[in-house]
């Protein structure tokens, strides 16, 4: 047999006996300085030792481990394996000593949506760490626990956990926090949380305030402004569009045209063509875009125009905006070559 063969299968060999003996060779109560390496080692290996449910149970007995690491690793590896029958040991570590094996084991709990932990999450609302009371708060919104809403409002004044606190009273319709949210609009850098929040509640009242973020120096922040005034109003924002399609301000007719396709909002693209003869050339041939995008055919006519146009994006974009919408290339051609 040739040498290397050899020496390929010897290594192979060792490398499975190391495994089969950090599986087996494990000291009675797993509290040896290396247990950190030796449940890395199983969870990596799980496949060559037997698969998940092999490794599951020598696992799970790391979840008493003196070392805190270890704990935590333990915790991590059994969420990953979705292992729900080490729910019980894992309520048990929401109380530990260590706040990573807490936090970690409140995370298990979350995504193995155990809602009978509901009491214990309530405690993490006054955790120290800032992770750890967000977490918990949209852990709470997500298994839908009202008795929690009094507390979460509290979690408003909050300044590192507010905007999950905002989040989770609008999954939770939380009706009577709107007036506290809709103050949090003014004095906020990019309150873009405290927005979507506004619109899940369908607040109208707040579109006063939210339509003079038009004017915010993120543009980011106009068009989720924007976005935001379309959805609350519907199809009565048609004419609120109309007016800032229309606006002397090139940034806010790019913010609604970008909110227009944010939203594949189809029934807006008659007034979104006005901006194909817009003077900003970035304006002209994304708008070919969107509306090639909403399929909207009506606009191929004003599209052709920009096969000329003296911009030589707009001219790329317009040639992709006609074939997306199905004009033959014939007859791009052919409008290329009027003038």
């Amino acid at each position: 047999m040739n040498r290397t063969i050899l020496i390929v299968i010897g290594i192979a060999c060792a490398v499975i006996a190391t495994e089969i003996s950090i599986f087996y060779c494990q000291p009675k109560h797993n509290n040896d300085d290396m247990a950190s390496y030796r449940i890395n080692y199983i969870y990596r290996s799980r496949e060559l030792l037997g698969g998940d449910k092999v490794v599951i149970p020598e696992i799970r007995k790391f979840l008493y481990n003196k070392n805190a690491e270890v704990r935590y690793w333990a915790v991590q590896y059994l969420c990953w394996l979705h292992d729900a029958e080490s729910i019980p040991e894992i309520r048990k570590l929401l109380n530990d000593k260590d706040s990573k094996v807490r936090l970690e084991s409140l995370s298990f709990v979350q995504e193995l949506k155990d809602k009978e932990s509901i009491p214990q999450i309530r405690r993490f609302l006054n955790d120290k760490s800032a992770e750890a009371r967000a977490t918990a708060i949209r852990t709470l919104a997500e298994f839908n626990d009202k008795e929690s809403i009094p507390d979460i409002r509290k979690m408003l004044d909050d300044k590192e956990v507010y905007r999950s606190a905002v989040w989770a009273l609008a999954e939770l319709d939380d009706r009577e926090s709107i007036p506290a949210i809709r103050k949090m609009l003014s004095g906020q850098d990019a309150p873009y949380t405290v927005i979507e929040a506004l619109v899940t509640f369908g607040d109208r009242e707040s579109l006063p305030q939210i339509k003079e973020l038009y004017q915010a120096d993120e543009m980011g922040l106009r068009q989720f402004a924007i976005e935001a005034t379309i959805k609350l109003m519907g199809k009565e924002s048609i004419t609120e569009t109309e007016k800032l399609i229309a606006d002397k301000d090139s940034n806010t007719r790019y913010s609604v045209m970008r909110a227009i396709e944010e939203l594949n909002a189809k029934e807006y693209a008659p007034y979104l063509r006005k901006m194909l003869n817009d003077e900003e050339p970035t304006n002209r041939m994304f708008t070919a875009f969107i509306l090639a995008k909403l399929g909207d055919k009506e606009s191929i006519p004003q599209i052709k125009e920009l096969l000329n146009d003296k911009d030589k994006l707009t001219r790329e974009f317009a040639q992709s905006a006609l074939k997306t919408l199905g004009v033959p290339e014939e007859e791009i051609n052919k409008a290329k070559e009027i003038k």
